[in-house]
């Protein structure tokens, strides 16, 4: 029998798996996301790194991009999710190893693969258990990097249980974040969080950037500044590791 070395792709695969599975073991999985998406793209199998959307019907949200594709997420969640050429069905979502110039004429091409970078994509759909919002987790390469094969996508598949774990524990601690914010307008002297600075201290307990969470709201960084000052200043507390401690994740500051 000859021995065959696991491609450098197969390799990455099993750490990316690791990482994800020690994550999802975690008593907070706030930051985890961001973990995976931004600070282990070495990891990833595919050099345009790994992208997560939330469904919302059969239309596609972003919910984490690479750091590269943060101009483009606005038009993306605005209009260009619904110009996608692929069908997408939750709760099992599944995107076949895909070769996007078999659409180089779609504006969903056009507008957001060729200006990112993107030539070919994998995709699986997984379930946030707690909420039971459906997500999808998708890896990218370039015209440089290797097509994805099936055996990309069945490696993908077993990331799917670990990742539905760590979306649980983002949930847990959203819902602690709520708890606490309750807690706080129960007391006259505290003003009530509006519905926009409820959804951005969720956001910043999560550990994303100012930036990230202008991008993400399709807002600008400023206007997420201004929010911030007021959640601060309604909570009573001095800034933003004060409020993850609130969220109930003082591991994360």
């Amino acid at each position: 029998m000859v021995y065959r070395s696991p491609s450098p792709n197969e390799q990455r695969w099993r750490l990316l798996y690791e990482l994800v599975e020690d994550l999802s073991r975690q008593r907070s999985g706030s930051d985890a996301i961001d973990t995976i998406i931004r600070d282990a793209q070495e990891l990833v199998p595919g050099d345009r790194g790994l992208s997560m959307i939330r469904m919302e019907g059969r239309i596609p949200f972003c919910v984490r991009w690479p750091e590269y594709a943060n101009g483009l997420v606005p038009q993306f969640n605005r209009y260009l999710n619904r110009r996608s050429p692929m069908y997408y069905d939750p709760p099992y979502t599944v995107l076949n190893p895909v070769d996007w110039f078999d659409y180089r004429e779609s504006e969903y091409h056009v507008e957001f693969n060729v200006p990112l970078g993107i030539r070919y994509s994998v995709g699986v759909g997984i379930r946030d258990e707690s909420s039971h919002d459906q997500y999808a987790l998708f890896v990218h390469r370039s015209p440089r990097d290797a097509p994805f094969r099936d055996t990309d996508l069945a490696a993908l598949s077993c990331i799917r249980e670990p990742i539905s774990n760590v979306l649980t524990l983002i949930g847990e601690s959203s819902r602690r974040f709520e708890r606490s914010v309750w807690e706080r307008e129960a007391d006259p002297r505290c003003d009530i969080l509006s519905p926009r600075e409820t959804e951005i201290a969720q956001l910043i307990c999560r550990r994303l950037t100012m930036r990230a969470i202008a991008c993400h709201l399709g807002i600008s960084p400023r206007t997420v500044e201004r929010h911030a000052l007021h959640i601060y200043q309604k909570l009573d507390i001095p800034g933003r590791r004060a409020l993850i401690r609130l969220c109930g994740n003082p591991d994360a500051v």
